[in-house]
């Protein structure tokens, strides 16, 4: 979830904790916003303000790896396409594909952007990356409506806000064995 604004404030949005880095000119802000009553990290990654942790907002078909709440608090919740265009909160959205695409640039390009992007623990198979920027990947897996909750510990998908077709979109997938992007 990318932030439409460089900086809000609001009653519900409150950012603090702010904290730099400088490596070989990448930089990054790590900060926090406050949604309702959680309390989410999120990183400043060149000109970007994203999420650095999935939402956990329930909704009316969210779900929970396995139907584990002990799930929806390390990974977050799931969405299906439809819904995650509707649950971010006010001042945030999904990202579009050029914002994907921004980012991965800006992270190495599309064959090493997954190893800085990915959390440095929980990955499977020693598939953990260097979390350079604070993005914090985790591996969550997925929800597939045919195929029941998989692959955790070993995948992680995002949404993106640009459409295939009326029930596709273009998604970002980082896998444990690989340092690229999908």
């Amino acid at each position: 979830v990318e932030n439409k604004k460089m900086k809000e404030e609001r009653n519900n949005d409150v950012i603090e904790n702010k904290e730099e880095s400088s490596n070989d000119l990448k930089t990054y802000e790590k900060n926090f916003v406050k949604i309702g009553s959680q309390k989410y990290k999120t990183v400043k990654i060149n000109n970007q303000i994203w999420m650095a942790e999935n939402l956990n907002w329930k909704s009316k078909n969210s779900k929970c790896y396995k139907g584990l709440s002990v799930n929806c608090k390390k990974y977050g919740q799931f969405y299906n396409w439809t819904e995650a265009q509707t649950v971010c909160p006010e001042g945030w959205h999904l990202p579009s594909q050029w914002e994907w695409e921004s980012l991965i640039d800006f992270a190495g390009g599309l064959d090493e952007a997954g190893n800085v992007l990915k959390s440095k623990h929980g990955w499977n198979n020693s598939g953990n990356g260097t979390d350079l920027f604070g993005f914090t990947a985790l591996p969550a897996g997925n929800y597939d409506i045919d195929s029941d909750y998989q692959y955790i510990g070993y995948r992680a998908l995002f949404w993106s806000s640009t459409d295939v077709d009326a029930d596709k979109a273009i998604m970002l997938q980082l896998n444990h064995d690989r340092n690229s992007v999908a």
